[in-house]
């Protein structure tokens, strides 16, 4: 009885990813090679330390600059726009690209953003006891 159970759960999960697969046509199931490109760049730009991250929310674009300013990549609804000092290109993104360079990006920021909260902390900890300790002399 649980092995009936058991394969007729595991149907209806099989039909209902066939279908959300068909359903959603938007998903590719691979990135063509300037697709695939464009994202290395992006995330080779995005771990750089020294780059620059941007976002805004009104428009729901993501820039990064290099550090030495030479290439900013600007990542836009389906597209993502990389200049450098010589020209320019613009490539377009599937769902699935998007999606995940976004979530990539966030992550990034996140952590650079955790990363300064917690400097900021220690100093204003440094701070904290500098003045105990000119108190403390007087």
């Amino acid at each position: 009885m649980n092995n009936i159970i058991h394969n007729l759960r595991r149907s209806i999960q099989k039909t209902g990813i066939k279908f959300y697969r068909v359903v959603n046509p938007s998903r590719s199931p691979r990135m063509n090679e300037s697709e695939r490109k464009a994202s290395c760049i992006f995330r080779k730009l995005l771990k750089d330390p020294e780059s620059e991250l941007l976002t805004s929310s009104l428009s729901e674009k993501y820039y990064i600059r290099s550090h030495d300013k030479l290439m900013l990549l600007v990542l836009e609804n389906y597209q993502i726009s990389i200049s450098d000092h010589v020209c320019g290109y613009a490539v377009s993104l599937s769902e699935k690209s998007r999606k995940m360079l976004i979530e990539t990006f966030m992550e990034e920021s996140e952590k650079r953003r955790n990363q300064m909260e917690e400097e900021y902390k220690n100093n204003f900890q440094h701070s904290l006891n500098t003045i105990i300790k000119k108190l403390n002399e007087k």
